[in-house]
């Protein structure tokens, strides 16, 4: 068993708790409620799935629809956030399930739906 597969098998408690002082855990814990206006909104979209790359200091999200399209969008920083547009507009047909990834290059979209990648 690696040590990956020690954290992951962990019961969700544990990580609530932060029983090994982890920093990647530490701001989910607090008895303060976060809130947060969105960056970016689409009235007019049921967003299934989102994936994130990092280009610099900036950061784009591209997201699923329950209609089976991409869209994408500039999420930071927030004072430039901005919706994308595309000239080619991606269109599956088909809900975009939650498992969508970037190649580590972050050129690529893997994108799934219930009958194709």
């Amino acid at each position: 068993m690696t040590a990956d597969d020690k954290i992951v098998n962990k019961s969700e408690d544990y990580f609530l708790c932060n029983e090994d002082n982890r920093p990647l855990y530490r701001q989910i814990i607090g008895n303060r409620t976060l809130s947060s206006q969105p960056v970016v909104d689409y009235d007019d979209a049921e967003l299934t799935a989102v994936a994130v790359s990092v280009l610099d200091d900036t950061i784009f999200a591209a997201f699923g629809t329950a209609k089976g399209e991409i869209l994408k969008a500039v999420i930071y920083p927030t004072y430039s956030a901005v919706k994308l547009k595309e000239p080619r507009i991606h269109n599956f047909g088909r809900d975009i399930l939650h498992d969508m990834y970037t190649s580590p290059d972050d050129k690529h979209l893997f994108v799934l739906t219930r009958k194709q990648v």
